[in-house]
């Protein structure tokens, strides 16, 4: 997927259709996300749909306990991965919260036995066992909502 399709998915979760500061804004973050995903070897379009999910794509979300950023990066994970040195400040930096998600969703897909993401998105949003959960019905449904056929074919 390029980057330009998945700055118009982000555009379109957003529910914007028209060019201005929020374009400028998605085509950095498509960017960290295009990177991260090949990173990770992930699909881009899922890493978006999480970050409209969890966040709306508002870098500076802080969640009901202290989630942080695009991905709701929560303090404990951290502190279990060796980044608990960064301060809430870096972790809602783009590059190191996009960074950060995309490595957890690795590494919740590892632990699943790289099952469908219906069943590990369950775990990465804090369920214990891999199977199919609102939440993961939620993110691919978002996933679907961006699957026009001008977001496709980009």
């Amino acid at each position: 997927m390029t980057t330009t399709a998945l700055v118009l998915a982000i555009l379109r979760l957003q529910g914007l259709h028209s060019p201005g500061p929020a374009e400028v804004r998605a085509r950095l973050l498509a960017a960290t996300i295009a990177v991260e995903a090949a990173r990770y070897d992930l699909d881009p379009l899922l890493l978006v749909a999480v970050a409209a999910h969890e966040s709306m794509f508002r870098r500076d979300a802080v969640g009901a306990l202290g989630e942080l950023g695009y991905y709701q990066i929560k303090r404990n994970t951290l502190a279990t991965r060796g980044f608990d040195h960064l301060s809430d400040a870096g972790l809602m930096q783009p590059r190191i919260n996009v960074h950060l998600g995309a490595r957890h969703l690795a590494r919740v897909r590892r632990l699943c036995g790289n099952a469908p993401p219906i069943a590990w998105l369950s775990v990465y949003s804090g369920r214990s066992k891999c199977r199919p959960s609102p939440y993961s019905r939620a993110i691919l449904r978002l996933m679907a909502d961006v699957q026009s056929p001008e977001v496709a074919t980009q």
